[in-house]
């Protein structure tokens, strides 16, 4: 009796790509299944977990553009902002369009991304975002925390501060494709007025089990994603370049000082994007080390009149952080310049998985 030999055409080949199974390749009913069948079975598995990968997006609303009726034109970028009503008339909110954003000088702020269900076989995750920037630069960076750990890097132990306290990126963060200094150049002429920057977080190896079918029931398997951004001084403010402190209030969160809100401001400015510096270097009363300057920047949160209920005849306050101790020597000589900062305007964000 001699042996059979079953020659399978169906065994793969050289290439491991998906292999469509139809209902040819199976013989008669009841007949056993060609031996290439479970190697085609697990080929398509390993395509399927190398090519399915996630991807996700999000939009930010403009509001309308300029343009009336119809169709905007191709090339119209004209977003004007959503309609408000302020002091008894409408008017369009620039502010308003996408989400406009500027960070403190003493450090940067993260946006969370959301919890991502990171795939078995992802080796980064990149993430493009549609912005517009003004008046100066800013530096956006991308990281996810992923069982814990922060990768690339955690951005508050890569912060680079001057003698004056204004941070910068480290080379931990600057070094890597997760990080993008974003300039001010208009967007390429289009039919959006936004410009693509992509950051690519590398995860360094494939986490090999998928966090959104294959979570760990205690939590540990959780991937979350975050978006950096760290705006950089602009030019001194043309409306009020620098001012004094008149008083220091709620713990040093709130500075007030002697120009007329309405004047100064406007009566409804929005969003103030402003940071203040003291830069004076007087003998100091209440301590006489360098580091009671330090830091001479601080980040204005909010601007109101110091008289909610008079803001067109009031003065002004700034609400501030970091807060300026008790302890701080910038008490003791309170004069301080008001400068622009950098703004982006986010219109979108989209995050990819991307496979080795």
């Amino acid at each position: 009796m001699g042996l059979a030999v079953f020659s399978d055409p169906r065994l793969p080949v050289a290439a491991m790509t998906w292999t469509p199974i139809k209902d040819s390749d199976l013989d008669n009913d009841e007949g056993p299944l060609p031996s290439g069948l479970g190697v085609d079975l697990g080929t398509n598995t390993e395509h399927n977990l190398d090519n399915r990968l996630k991807r996700h997006s999000v939009s930010y609303y403009l509001g309308p553009t300029s343009t009336t009726g119809g169709t905007p034109p191709a090339g119209d970028s004209t977003a004007v902002g959503p309609t408000l009503d302020v002091a008894g008339s409408s008017t369009s909110d620039p502010e308003g369009i996408g989400l406009k954003l500027s960070s403190p000088p003493t450090m940067a702020i993260a946006i969370p991304l959301g919890v991502w269900p990171l795939s078995s076989r992802a080796t980064s995750i990149r993430v493009v975002v549609g912005c517009t920037t003004e008046i100066a630069n800013v530096d956006l960076y991308a990281y996810a925390v992923v069982e814990g750990t922060a990768v690339p890097v955690p951005p508050m132990l890569a912060l680079t501060p001057d003698g004056d306290g204004l941070v910068t990126f480290g080379a931990a963060i600057t070094g890597t494709g997760a990080h993008v200094t974003v300039g001010t150049s208009a967007p390429s002429p289009g039919t959006q007025n936004a410009k693509p920057v992509a950051l690519t977080i590398d995860l360094a190896s494939p986490p090999g089990v998928d966090f959104g079918y294959q979570g760990d029931a205690g939590g540990r398997r959780v991937c979350r994603l975050y978006l950096c951004i760290l705006s950089s001084a602009g030019p001194l403010d043309s409306s009020l370049s620098q001012s004094t402190v008149a008083s220091f209030q709620e713990g040093g969160r709130r500075v007030t000082f002697h120009n007329n809100f309405k004047n100064t401001w406007g009566v409804n400015p929005g969003p103030l994007h402003r940071w203040i510096k003291f830069a004076g270097s007087a003998a100091d009363e209440v301590l006489t080390t360098g580091e009671a300057w330090f830091p001479k920047w601080r980040g204005v949160l909010q601007v109101r009149p110091l008289d909610m209920d008079a803001p067109q005849t009031g003065n002004s306050a700034f609400v501030i952080h970091p807060p300026i101790d008790l302890e701080s020597a910038i008490r003791t000589d309170s004069d301080f310049q008001i400068y622009t900062t950098g703004t982006i305007t986010i219109h979108t964000i989209t995050i990819q998985e991307v496979g080795g």
